[in-house]
């Protein structure tokens, strides 16, 4: 366990060194003042409801405290869309929420991102349970951390490998075309990996669909939404 905090500081100090060695500094400066209310709020708002989707497992979701911490969350994120509103310079744009096209990408976004980071959850978790077990407990395949790391490595190489691809597809078929396929090919992966995740192989081969597509919806997602804003300047 050590050893893989160790590798990620490691990566991180490389980071680090690389921005500080070639990203140019921005020295403009902003006449626009900072929304100090606006980030109060969404810090507040954020905090509240991770801190109920964090203990709502162990506390119980419809547990006071919980509770509390939602209704918490939703006061102080109303209070952010009333105060971004009335301020000249907003720390979130209401338009952008508004637009329908941008409301849209942002849905689209959302479901793709909260599919990925479950396969990135449950996959390892899977990897790592005890083959055998008392009966009706989930059964894994008894690896390592390591082990399952490295059972996840192929499909982020294949994104690497199909990365260059996107570009063409955006050329030959437009933005939204490339981005329903790849929305397409993460359900279908996760659809597979529900059904089919009885061995390592099966995994796998689900990763690998899954990775693709999450290549083109990830990129997609982004384009979708700058071209969105672009529409509404």
């Amino acid at each position: 366990m050590e050893g893989m905090f160790a590798v990620l500081a490691g990566v991180i100090a490389v980071a680090f060194v690389l921005v500080a060695r070639w990203i140019p500094n921005d020295t403009g400066r902003r006449d626009e003042p900072q929304d100090v209310l606006g980030t109060v709020l969404l810090s507040l708002g954020l905090v509240a409801l991770l801190l109920a989707i964090t203990q709502g497992p162990h506390a119980g979701w419809l547990s006071a405290p919980v509770l509390g911490l939602f209704i918490t969350a939703g006061v102080f994120l109303t209070a952010l869309a009333v105060a971004e509103k009335r301020t000249p310079h907003p720390l979130l744009e209401p338009r952008v929420f508004l637009d329908r096209p941008m409301l849209l990408t942002h849905c689209a976004a959302a479901l793709f991102y909260a599919a990925a980071l479950i396969f990135f959850l449950l996959v390892p978790t899977l990897a790592q349970l005890p083959t055998h077990g008392p009966e009706g407990t989930a059964r894994g395949f008894g690896f390592t951390m390591t082990a399952a790391g490295l059972l996840m490595l192929p499909s982020a190489l294949l994104q690497v490998l199909v990365a260059p691809l996107v570009p063409a597809l955006e050329r030959t078929f437009g933005h939204r075309a490339p981005l329903l396929a790849g929305l397409s090919l993460v359900l279908a992966g996760s659809l597979a990996l529900a059904r089919w995740h009885a061995t390592p192989v099966q995994v796998l081969a689900d990763s690998l669909l899954l990775g693709t597509g999450a290549v083109s919806a990830s990129r997609n997602c982004r384009r979708s939404w700058s071209a969105s804003l672009r529409g509404m300047r």
